[in-house]
């Protein structure tokens, strides 16, 4: 609880919003259609490290407290009794991102749409963490949950993340980049 508590439950609430609104606005065949090239199981496996390697740094500061006689201990110089990333992470956003890479892997419709919507929010979440990163330190430079390094790993996730974004944006079907030229040309786009 700080004073952008309620920016931070506006920006979750604005990320569950987009994402039903994007279930329901979208015709996951016309989209999977379009993207008959994109390099399904690079983009699954590249999904699936990015969930495990975050599964395990929650995991790791999670475990040792399970039986703790002081539980929150991992939570220590925070603030909190409870880690909202912890929770968001694990029980909907990792689960969803490992279930998009499976349904891309199998070429389901909706594995195309949802694994494109997890690209793009990767990238806005490494910059947002490292960002988050700096003004922490800036706050409070003797912290040991925000640090000038922490920002920099951040800082070289959000432009890793741009490689799978690449290769999944790059990849539509050559008669749709001609139509599409083809109304920017005509001033229809």
């Amino acid at each position: 609880m700080n004073s952008l508590f309620l920016l931070y439950v506006a920006t979750f609430s604005l990320g569950l919003f987009s994402l039903g609104t994007l279930v329901y606005a979208t015709e996951p065949r016309a989209i999977s259609d379009q993207l008959v090239d994109v390099p399904r199981r690079g983009l699954a496996i590249y999904l699936w490290t990015i969930v495990g390697l975050n599964a395990l740094v929650w995991l790791r500061g999670i475990f040792p407290t399970i039986g703790a006689a002081e539980p929150s201990a991992a939570l220590e110089g925070l603030g909190l009794t409870t880690n909202p990333s912890w929770v968001q992470d694990l029980a909907f956003w990792l689960p969803m991102a490992a279930i998009a890479a499976a349904w891309l892997w199998l070429r389901k419709p909706w594995g195309y749409v949802l694994v494109g919507a997890w690209l793009v929010y990767t990238l806005i979440e490494s910059v947002g963490v490292g960002v988050d990163q700096l003004y922490g330190y800036a706050a409070d430079p003797t912290t040991e949950h925000a640090t000038p390094a922490g920002a920099a790993i951040f800082g070289i996730l959000a432009f890793v993340s741009l490689v799978p974004a690449y290769f999944y944006f790059r990849s539509r079907r050559a008669d749709s980049r001609l139509a599409l030229d083809q109304k920017v040309h005509n001033g229809n786009g």
